[in-house]
């Protein structure tokens, strides 16, 4: 009884660090429906109510993820892009089952979450990689194709530094943030199967390309090494150079995101 007293606490505490209270991610439970995107009707009134029905309803979220990818392309407003792009990377992970999965297995590897080290990033990442062979690389590229619609992210080419721009840098949460770049990490340097000796042979001295990724020797930031890079690529890039770039305190506050910079040596 007394384990189960400290633990729940615990669990939901490390749910709120992820999230930043935006959103959680639950196990589904219960008889699943069918849904067709084009028949939800999605907007920014309703997008909050939407999300919230989606709970412990991966079926629900990845059709809720599929209008959002269709919306987000078509829509003009930068102010509304960023609020449904930010909906979509949680629906996204959430579809996957790969957020329940994070939380899990999180709260065996973070030990004291006030002092979050790189190493524990590590550990979390080969914690969940065995779930992530499932629904986690639909969710990277459904979460990349999100983030990644012109007007929002710039420098995706050969020799270019990708960031985001407008709202969704201002606007994108700690919490999304740090979960996303958790599931692109383990999309684009999970081929191998030692996802943080790939991570490591990034940040060594002499700036290697490791999966069409590399660090700029001169700005500290990551930069795209290859001529047809992956989507998913680009988009870890611009997660990691938008933590790096942060100047409002709101990543370095953030445990996950933290220790996720000290990770990639930016």
């Amino acid at each position: 009884m007394v384990k189960k007293q400290i633990f729940l606490p615990g669990l939901l505490l490390l749910a709120l660090i992820f999230t930043s209270c935006d959103s959680f991610f639950s196990d589904s439970w219960g008889q699943m429906r069918d849904y067709d995107p084009s028949k939800i009707d999605l907007n920014a009134g309703n997008l909050d109510s939407w999300i919230e029905s989606s709970i412990g309803n991966p079926k629900l979220a990845a059709a809720l993820a599929e209008k959002i990818k269709a919306t987000v392309k078509n829509s003009a407003d930068s102010k509304e892009r960023a609020k449904f792009q930010e909906a979509g990377v949680t629906l996204a992970v959430e579809a996957s089952g790969i957020g329940a999965s994070i939380l899990s297995n999180a709260g065996a590897a973070l030990g004291d979450i006030e002092d979050l080290q790189e190493e524990a990033v590590m550990d979390i990442l080969k914690k969940i990689q065995d779930d992530f062979k499932s629904g986690g690389p639909q969710a990277a590229a459904s979460l990349a194709e999100i983030v990644s619609v012109p007007g929002t992210l710039t420098g995706n080419t050969q020799g270019g530094t990708p960031e985001f721009e407008g709202n969704y840098a201002g606007t994108a949460k700690a919490g999304d943030v740090g979960q996303a770049v958790l599931v692109l990490a383990l999309a684009v340097f999970g081929e191998t199967g030692d996802v943080e000796a790939e991570i490591d042979k990034l940040t060594e001295s002499g700036n290697p390309a490791v999966a069409g990724l590399q660090i700029d020797s001169v700005s500290g930031r990551i930069k795209i090494a290859d001529a047809d890079p992956a989507p998913e690529a680009v988009a870890l890039a611009a997660y990691l150079n938008l933590i790096a770039e942060d100047n409002t305190g709101r990543f370095a506050d953030n445990p996950i995101t933290d220790a996720l910079k000290k990770a990639f040596s930016l």
